[in-house]
């Protein structure tokens, strides 16, 4: 008796392949999809990392246009919320606002002069500000230009102090260097004026933050009543999606909720996602900060997950070998 040969695909025979079965799914992990063996796929990076089967918690997402990479993003989100995870989100294109309904949240829409402000200075280091000016001039920044970039930020902190402020601010750090005094120059043995020809570009790129097209989001102390306390906080950046600052805007976004991640109490994972991520990595100032950045993710609990169309987005920013694809 001939019995007649069966043609399947690689996929369906993989199914049933003797000797294999699916693995237990973690306790605590949210379900993705199925397997190639028919039975539930779950994925939760802090489980992994706290069973040592990952090294860091940190994601990448690749998906073209329309085939579902912002849905799978807010339905994993929606889901993680019942474990308690929170999400913070950058939010390019405005589409993560009925996440934020759904967990009881209202999104944070900036907008040049808008009535929402964030202060990218709570963290309080000078990184950002380097970042910044750095992707305004598409070139690193001289000695004397960081110094200085170093030296107004510190002053700023300390007037910020004697005024009772929490943190310095924007135009605080842009008064010092367009007008740097006699302490400021004597401490780098420059003179006064040759100082502020020195570090006048910089100062000029800055000012864009404050008095130029960005003005009204980050040139002041955070809005009253802004706080990331809430299970999900989305930024919505969609006002300045076809910006050629995009890439600033979502540092200086980033910045700000870095600085509450800090701050926060560790009650569970948060998720820190940045859609539409290639527009970071194509610039090599803003890059590099972020790189730095997502290191630190594992010492506060949280996981970064950065949105991109392809692999290829990865090279954007640069050819075979140049700094920016060394860094996605």
């Amino acid at each position: 008796m001939k019995i007649p040969s069966h043609h399947a695909t690689t996929a369906h025979l993989g199914a049933i392949f003797p000797f294999f079965s699916e693995n237990h799914m973690l306790a605590k992990s949210v379900v993705i999809g199925s397997n190639l063996f028919g039975g539930t796929f779950c994925f939760d990076p802090f489980e992994m990392y706290a069973n040592g089967v990952i090294s860091n918690p940190n994601m990448v997402v690749f998906g073209q246009i329309g085939m579902g990479k912002s849905s799978f993003i807010k339905t994993y989100l929606f889901r993680q919320s019942i474990f308690g995870r929170k999400a913070w989100i950058i939010d390019p294109k405005g589409e993560y606002s009925q996440l934020a309904v759904a967990l009881n949240c209202q999104p944070i829409i900036l907008r040049p002069n808008g009535r929402i402000k964030l202060n990218p200075l709570e963290l309080g280091t000078s990184d950002l500000l380097v970042a910044l000016v750095e992707s305004g001039m598409k070139r690193g920044l001289r000695p004397i230009e960081r110094a200085g970039m170093d030296i107004s930020l510190s002053i700023a902190k300390a007037k910020a102090k004697d005024a009772n402020l929490h943190h310095a601010t924007l135009p605080m750090v842009l008064n010092e260097l367009l007008d740097p005094n006699e302490s400021f120059s004597s401490s780098l043995f420059i003179d006064q004026g040759e100082l502020k020809k020195e570090i006048k570009e910089i100062a000029l790129e800055l000012r864009r933050m404050v008095s130029g097209d960005l003005r009204g989001m980050f040139d002041g102390p955070t809005s009253r009543g802004v706080t990331p306390k809430a299970k999900c906080v989305v930024i919505d950046l969609s006002n300045l999606y076809s910006s050629h600052s995009l890439s600033a805007v979502m540092a200086c976004a980033t910045s700000w909720l870095q600085s509450e991640m800090i701050e926060r109490e560790r009650d569970g994972g948060l998720f820190m996602v940045i859609d539409e991520a290639w527009a970071v990595l194509e610039d090599i100032g803003v890059s590099k900060w972020l790189q730095k950045s997502f290191k630190l993710a594992r010492s506060y609990g949280v996981s970064n997950i950065a949105v991109m169309h392809r692999f290829s987005d990865l090279l954007s920013g640069g050819e075979s070998g140049s700094v920016q694809e060394k860094l996605g």
